[in-house]
């Protein structure tokens, strides 16, 4: 939303719960991981811009809305928004767990028209209105946005490719997938191989990759996640088949490189 209004797009802030003291009005600073590491000052702010904030409750119509939440709470968070939208309406869903496609077709959130959205980048909030951009390394970080399998039609050839050069100008490496769906299974088999394992280790990407049992096991993982993906057809197409859990799990070091401080967080203690 911050790299969206920087490109000039009008942006509202979407807030379940606006502070008494606030002046409906949020001051947005964005910092660059790389940046802030060399500097090592919390002050070092890329960019900053101001973006009205617009409480839940609000009956203002909504004509598009990117949604960026936690895939649990994806679903609820497109309901509560259906009374201010229209059959014009575009819910944006930046998500990357390929279930959630499942869950929005069980709920009334079905009515609405929604493309789907997985990247590359990261961000991370420090304070309030203060978030960290990580765009790590590599020669992927791209942000790819199109329509589920069984909505192809929902949006035209012009009206998708205008919504995503919009998305485009964010500068976050926009990029149409006409079959977005396997990617998103790619990333969730990807995830799988490292989040959880760094969670129960209690240690960052960087540090998890540096022994060779725990590439094994990362390894062993993405395979047994990539035959789910082959047996559900949820393979790009003009990839081999053969070889899909040794291309993940190269893309999976390739992240786990590029995100090394990076940490995820054991639940269950």
């Amino acid at each position: 939303g911050a790299y969206l209004a920087k490109a000039g797009e009008k942006v509202s802030l979407l807030m379940p719960e606006v502070p008494q003291d606030s002046t409906r009005l949020a001051l947005i600073r964005v910092q660059d991981e790389k940046k802030l590491k060399l500097s090592k000052a919390n002050s070092d702010t890329q960019f900053s811009v101001e973006v009205p904030i617009s409480p839940w409750e609000s009956n203002e119509p909504i004509e598009r809305v990117l949604i960026a939440c936690k895939a649990y709470d994806t679903v609820n968070v497109m309901e509560k928004l259906l009374p201010r939208m229209s059959q014009s309406s575009v819910a944006v869903i930046l998500c990357q767990q390929p279930a959630i496609l499942w869950e929005i077709e069980r709920s009334s959130a079905k009515s609405l028209t929604y493309v789907v959205g997985t990247t590359m980048h990261s961000a991370y909030a420090t304070q309030r209105f203060r978030i960290v951009h990580s765009s790590g390394l590599g020669s992927h970080l791209n942000t790819w946005f199109g329509l589920p399998r069984g909505r192809e039609t929902a949006m035209t050839v012009s009206e998708i490719d205008s919504l995503v050069n919009t998305l485009k100008a964010a500068d976050l490496g926009g990029v149409k997938d006409n079959d977005i769906e396997p990617r998103l299974w790619e990333r969730m088999a990807m995830a799988c191989g490292l989040l959880p394992l760094t969670a129960l280790y209690g240690v960052t990407n960087g540090q998890f990759i540096k022994s060779t049992t725990s590439r094994d096991t990362m390894a062993s993982v993405v395979k047994e996640a990539s035959n789910v993906l082959i047996e559900l057809d949820m393979v790009r197409s003009g990839f081999d088949k053969s070889n899909v859990s040794q291309r993940l799990f190269e893309g999976l070091l390739e992240r786990a490189e590029s995100t090394s401080t990076h940490f995820s967080r054991n639940g269950f203690g």
